[in-house]
């Protein structure tokens, strides 16, 4: 991985000349790596083919400083390590889903295959979409989300759900 600047408050970190989904997957568990990190500098994080550019507060820190900061921190993923879920959005989301790397389907609705770095993270992610995504696979991360989906609405005292488990 190789640092570069990009204006005067954006760091592109390169993973290489060729496009593949391993480099894809390295890419996108980096970015999620950073975004929980919570650097107090980090505005935003974004995602590419081949690189990951992160744009800076530059008022409170400097180049050389996130750079450093961000290479520490990527260098220290076990990136190879991510696995892929596949999600499936409804009709309603299938746009937004498309702008974020997923495939339209005849009927309207999207799927995209996402690698994951963590349970935890995909149970979060699939939750934040309150029933407008379906988990397809893995299978046993399919019913464990599931299952946390009804204890929430049972704790939350919702008495209808979107998505039959």
């Amino acid at each position: 991985m190789l640092a570069h600047p990009l204006g005067d408050s954006a760091v592109t970190i390169s993973f290489g000349t060729e496009r593949s989904t391993e480099v894809l997957q390295q890419i996108q568990v980096a970015a999620r790596a950073i975004e929980w990190a919570r650097l107090p500098a980090v505005r935003d994080v974004v995602p590419a083919y081949l690189a990951l550019t992160v744009f800076y507060d530059s008022l409170t820190t400097t180049y050389h400083e996130i750079a450093e900061q961000l290479l520490a921190l990527t260098g220290k993923l076990p990136l190879r390590d991510a696995r892929t879920a596949k999600l499936l959005y409804d009709k309603e989301i299938a746009r937004w889903a498309i702008e974020r790397g997923a495939r339209l389907l005849a009927d309207g609705s999207a799927v995209r295959d996402l690698p994951v770095g963590s349970d935890e993270w995909l149970e979060s992610e699939v939750l934040s979409l309150r029933g407008e995504a379906v988990l397809l696979e893995p299978d046993e991360l399919r019913h464990a989300i599931a299952a946390r989906a009804k204890a929430l609405a049972k704790e939350l005292g919702v008495e209808r759900l979107r998505v039959k488990a």
